[in-house]
């Protein structure tokens, strides 16, 4: 079923969320809200700070541009790049192209939280 609540942790809408990465181990590096939680889009703005030397902004907007819950695959948008999901299982791979590069990630439900794998480090955010 291709609705992202199914894939992302609970609606915590406009309540804080830690933002954790892993290293050896999971570390909490900051936190941030969900400004929108809806069945085809989720978007998470934040802050993180590793050891105050790498930092930055956290702003991961996604949805399913089919808004067909039957979908088990179809279009997407991450933060305003076009791509495609299909749904496996318990999570939802995204295959987006960035200019001249493909980018892979995947969501999932887990742990009380969101977990997004596919970027430099993998991250989780949930309550």
């Amino acid at each position: 079923m291709a609705k992202i609540r199914t894939f992302f942790g609970p609606d915590t809408s406009g309540k804080d969320n830690r933002i954790q990465v892993q290293t050896l181990f999971w570390i909490t590096v900051g936190s941030g809200k969900y400004v929108t939680f809806e069945d085809y889009r989720g978007h998470f703005m934040g802050h993180f700070s590793i050891l105050g030397i790498f930092q930055g902004n956290v702003d991961l907007d996604v949805e399913l541009l089919d808004h067909n819950p039957d979908s088990r695959q179809g279009p997407c948008m991450i933060n305003k790049y076009k791509g495609t999901y299909e749904v496996k299982v318990d999570e939802l791979p995204i295959d987006i192209e960035y200019p001249g590069n493909p980018y892979h990630s995947v969501i999932k439900h887990d742990d009380g939280g969101t977990f997004i794998y596919g970027l430099q480090l993998p991250i989780w955010v949930g309550p």
